[in-house]
Protein backbone atom coordinates (compact mmCIF):
# COMPACT_ATOMS: atom_id res chain seq x y z
CA UNK A 1 0.00 0.00 0.00
CA UNK A 2 1.09 3.58 -0.62
CA UNK A 3 -1.66 5.23 1.42
CA UNK A 4 -1.98 4.62 5.13
CA UNK A 5 -5.05 2.58 6.08
CA UNK A 6 -7.48 3.90 8.69
CA UNK A 7 -7.80 2.59 12.22
CA UNK A 8 -10.24 -0.32 12.07
CA UNK A 9 -9.33 -1.34 8.50
CA UNK A 10 -8.62 -5.00 7.87
CA UNK A 11 -5.35 -5.64 6.05
CA UNK A 12 -2.99 -8.43 5.06
CA UNK A 13 0.72 -8.27 5.96
CA UNK A 14 2.84 -9.81 3.19
CA UNK A 15 5.38 -11.38 5.57
CA UNK A 16 9.04 -10.72 6.26
CA UNK A 17 12.12 -12.08 8.01
CA UNK A 18 10.69 -12.33 11.54
CA UNK A 19 6.91 -12.37 10.97
CA UNK A 20 5.11 -14.53 8.45
CA UNK A 21 2.13 -13.48 6.32
CA UNK A 22 -0.98 -12.70 8.33
CA UNK A 23 -4.19 -10.68 8.45
CA UNK A 24 -5.43 -8.32 11.11
CA UNK A 25 -6.98 -5.00 12.13
CA UNK A 26 -5.18 -1.63 12.20
CA UNK A 27 -5.18 -0.33 15.78
CA UNK A 28 -2.70 2.59 15.64
CA UNK A 29 -0.91 4.81 13.13
CA UNK A 30 2.71 5.89 13.63
CA UNK A 31 3.75 8.75 11.37
CA UNK A 32 7.50 8.53 10.76
CA UNK A 33 9.45 11.76 10.77
CA UNK A 34 12.33 12.45 8.38
CA UNK A 35 15.51 13.80 10.03
CA UNK A 36 18.76 15.29 8.74
CA UNK A 37 21.15 12.58 9.92
CA UNK A 38 24.23 14.85 9.73
CA UNK A 39 22.76 17.19 12.37
CA UNK A 40 21.96 14.24 14.63
CA UNK A 41 25.43 12.73 14.17
CA UNK A 42 27.07 16.03 15.12
CA UNK A 43 24.99 16.20 18.30
CA UNK A 44 25.69 12.65 19.53
CA UNK A 45 28.28 13.77 22.10
CA UNK A 46 26.16 16.69 23.35
CA UNK A 47 24.35 16.85 26.65
CA UNK A 48 20.66 15.98 26.68
CA UNK A 49 19.35 19.54 26.25
CA UNK A 50 21.62 20.20 23.27
CA UNK A 51 20.71 16.86 21.72
CA UNK A 52 16.96 17.59 21.91
CA UNK A 53 17.57 21.05 20.40
CA UNK A 54 19.46 19.38 17.55
CA UNK A 55 16.61 16.91 17.13
CA UNK A 56 14.18 19.78 16.59
CA UNK A 57 16.57 21.44 14.10
CA UNK A 58 17.06 18.17 12.22
CA UNK A 59 13.35 17.53 11.67
CA UNK A 60 12.50 17.86 7.97
CA UNK A 61 8.87 16.78 8.00
CA UNK A 62 6.97 13.55 7.59
CA UNK A 63 8.23 10.65 5.54
CA UNK A 64 5.92 9.35 2.76
CA UNK A 65 2.87 7.44 4.05
CA UNK A 66 4.25 4.19 2.62
CA UNK A 67 7.07 4.45 5.21
CA UNK A 68 4.78 5.05 8.19
CA UNK A 69 3.99 2.14 10.50
CA UNK A 70 0.68 0.88 11.82
CA UNK A 71 -0.20 -1.12 14.89
CA UNK A 72 -1.64 -4.38 13.58
CA UNK A 73 -3.55 -6.78 15.84
CA UNK A 74 -3.33 -10.12 14.06
CA UNK A 75 -6.27 -12.46 13.68
CA UNK A 76 -4.01 -15.45 14.28
CA UNK A 77 -0.26 -15.50 14.92
CA UNK A 78 1.61 -16.82 11.88
CA UNK A 79 4.08 -19.71 12.20
CA UNK A 80 6.96 -17.26 12.02
CA UNK A 81 6.39 -14.84 14.95
CA UNK A 82 9.04 -13.11 17.06
CA UNK A 83 6.80 -11.11 19.43
CA UNK A 84 6.12 -13.75 22.07
CA UNK A 85 2.66 -13.56 23.65
CA UNK A 86 1.81 -10.22 22.03
CA UNK A 87 -0.88 -10.28 19.37
CA UNK A 88 0.27 -7.02 17.75
CA UNK A 89 3.23 -5.59 15.87
CA UNK A 90 3.98 -2.51 13.77
CA UNK A 91 4.73 -3.19 10.08
CA UNK A 92 5.36 -0.47 7.50
CA UNK A 93 2.43 0.56 5.33
CA UNK A 94 4.27 -0.54 2.16
CA UNK A 95 4.16 -4.14 3.43
CA UNK A 96 0.36 -4.20 3.76
CA UNK A 97 -2.42 -5.05 1.32
CA UNK A 98 -6.13 -4.17 1.61
CA UNK A 99 -8.48 -7.08 2.22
Amino acid sequence: MNKCPKIGDRVRYVGGLVVGPCTGVVTDIYKNIDYDQDILDDAMESDEDEWFAALRRAERGLRPESEWQVGLKVDQKPEKWCYGKSESFAPEVKDLRKL
